[in-house]
C-alpha cells in the first residue's frame, strides 16, 4: 500500500476497506445498509468494468440521479478509476441535459431508471458517450447497461493501474457560464506538507498571525515583524482583496485551485 503522502482518494478508500470488516457500516440510506467489504468490492468492480468498456483516465462521468447509495459507490469508482465526476441536477430536462453532457464531453453517464425517458431524448445527439449505465432496476434499454451487473460481476480487488500522485487529487468538472465553448476541470490539490505551508507563509511577509495590538504597527524597526495580524488581515496586506488575491489566500491556507 502507498504511503500516506502518495495516496489519492481511491487509494484512501481501498486502505480503509482493507481495515474494516463486515460489521462496519459504510452507507446508510433509509432502510438500506451497505457495509465496508461490499462497498469496497462493488466500487472496485465498477471501476474495473468501466475501464474494460473503454472509459479512460480523465474521462468525464455524468451523474443524473438522486441521492442514493449507488451515487456514492459510483463516485468511489470514479476516484479509483481516475474518472472525473460531473454532477447533473435531477430536475434537468432534455435541452439542459444535452448541454451538460455535451459541454463536459461525458464518456459515461449514470442515470436513474425514472429518468430514462429524458435520457432517450438526448442520447442520439451525444455520440461521445461510450456507456449509459441505468440504476434502479427494471427493464434496461438495449442501449444501456445495468448498474448492478457492473457492480456485482468481476474482480473485486483494487485496480493497480492507478499512477501514484504526490498529493491528494479530487477532480471536478465545472461548467463555465461565461463561455459555453470552454470546458474547465477544477483540480483541487490538498497540500500534504505542513512544513511547506509554514515556510511559504513565513516568507511572504514578516508579520505574525494574531491580534493587532492597540496602537501598534504591522511592522517594527527596519521592517521587522511588530504587531500581530489576523490571518485575513495578513493576506489582505500581502495580496489585496481581489479574486486573484482570494485564490492566493486559499493557496497559503493549504489548498490550491488550478483551472
Amino acid at each position: 500500500m502507498a504511503s500516506a503522502s502518495d495516496m489519492n482518494f481511491g487509494d484512501m478508500l481501498d486502505a480503509v476497506g482493507e481495515m474494516l470488516g463486515p460489521e462496519d457500516l459504510a452507507l446508510a440510506h433509509g432502510t438500506r445498509r451497505t457495509y465496508w467489504p461490499d462497498f469496497t468490492a462493488r466500487s472496485n468492480r465498477l471501476a474495473r468494468n468501466l475501464r474494460e468498456m473503454g472509459i479512460e483516465t480523465g474521462d468525464k462521468a455524468g451523474f443524473y440521479l438522486r441521492n442514493q447509495p449507488e451515487y456514492t459507490e459510483a463516485l468511489a469508482a470514479c476516484f479509483k478509476g481516475r474518472f472525473t465526476h460531473v454532477n447533473v441536477n435531477y430536475r434537468y430536462l432534455a435541452d439542459e441535459l444535452f448541454y451538460i453532457f455535451d459541454n463536459s464531453d461525458a464518456a459515461v453517464v449514470f442515470f436513474d431508471a425514472q429518468f430514462t425517458d429524458q435520457v432517450e431524448l438526448v442520447r442520439g445527439r451525444l455520440p461521445k458517450v461510450k456507456a449509459w449505465v441505468q440504476i434502479g432496476g427494471g427493464d434496461v434499454p438495449d442501449w444501456a447497461v445495468d448498474y448492478d451487473c457492473l457492480a456485482a460481476d468481476g474482480d473485486p480487488s483494487p485496480a493497480r493501474h492507478r499512477p501514484i500522485t504526490r498529493r491528494f487529487v479530487f477532480p471536478l468538472h465545472r461548467r463555465n457560464h461565461r463561455n459555453a465553448q470552454r470546458r474547465d476541470v477544477v483540480t483541487i490539490r490538498l497540500a500534504t506538507s505542513v512544513q511547506r505551508r509554514r515556510r511559504e507563509s513565513r516568507s511572504a511577509l514578516p508579520v505574525h498571525y494574531g491580534r493587532v495590538q492597540d496602537g501598534g504597527s504591522a511592522y517594527g524597526e527596519n521592517g521587522a515583524a511588530g504587531a500581530r495580524l489576523s490571518p485575513d488581515a495578513w493576506h489582505r496586506a500581502v495580496h489585496g482583496d481581489g479574486c486573484a488575491a482570494r485564490r492566493r489566500r486559499n493557496y497559503h491556507a493549504g489548498t490550491e485551485h488550478q483551472l
